[in-house]
């Protein structure tokens, strides 16, 4: 089993609504443009862990992770909903799969069984007076 820690995505600065695009894990574990190639690992197990900062008062984030198997989303399927991203959360860990995403999990494996796709995309939508916040997703990957 090969295992692999790191930064998944950084938001930066946000004010408004939206989304990272489909993000390619083959890519950011050094794959690069291999994933068309059936080169990209296999991932079986995720330990996803949002860090949010820059909440203050009402500011909220409501983030939420999808997964696909390939960069046009095809089985776009969101797998766990972050919640409770405020200036009292520090952060949040999720396990895939397992807790909210084992019944999704069932869904989007269907295809491959057992294997976690490797397109990711966060998308949130900010609540709050005036937001203006930033998060960070870290990952540790096993395949």
């Amino acid at each position: 089993m090969n295992t692999w820690s790191g930064l998944i995505f950084s938001s930066g600065t946000i004010t408004a609504d939206g989304d990272s695009g489909w993000l390619d894990l083959a890519d950011i574990l050094g794959y690069a443009g291999a994933a068309g190639l059936g080169k990209a690992p296999a991932f079986k197990r995720a330990v996803v862990r949002c860090v949010p900062a820059g909440h203050a008062g009402d500011e909220t984030n409501a983030l939420d992770l999808n997964v696909a198997w390939d960069v046009d989303g095809d089985g776009d399927l969101k797998i766990h909903d972050f919640t409770g991203i405020d200036a009292n959360n520090t952060a949040e860990t999720v396990i895939i799969p397992g807790e909210d995403s084992v019944a999704a999990m069932f869904t989007a494996t269907s295809y491959l069984p057992g294997l976690i796709p490797n397109w990711w995309k966060f998308t949130w939508d900010l609540g709050g007076t005036t937001p203006s916040v930033s998060f960070a997703v870290y990952a540790s990957l096993e395949w």
